[in-house]
């Protein structure tokens, strides 16, 4: 009967611990999905930061073009403005 006993809990036991290595292929599973998802992130976090640094190139390169024809148009009506002016004289 003590001999049974013994067998019983030992089989018990390995019951669970076949439980938990499940558990623990279960975990081993979503962890490497959860890094599957982080490096998909971050494989589009550097896109957007390398799209975000071109656009940021372009606009200053625009900026700098459009600061240019304003002052050109300032110019052209200063001189208009001043022509006009001689002119009325």
């Amino acid at each position: 009967m003590e001999l049974q006993d013994r067998l019983l809990r030992i089989e018990a036991k390995l019951d669970r611990l076949t439980e938990q290595l499940g558990e623990l292929g279960r975990i081993d599973e979503r962890t490497d999905a959860a890094h599957a998802r982080l490096n998909r992130h971050e494989v589009r976090l550097d896109w957007i930061e390398k799209e975000h640094r071109e656009l940021n190139e372009q606009v200053q390169k625009g900026s700098g073009s459009a600061q240019m024809w304003e002052r050109l148009g300032w110019l052209v009506f200063a001189g208009l403005i001043a022509a006009g002016s001689q002119w009325l004289k």
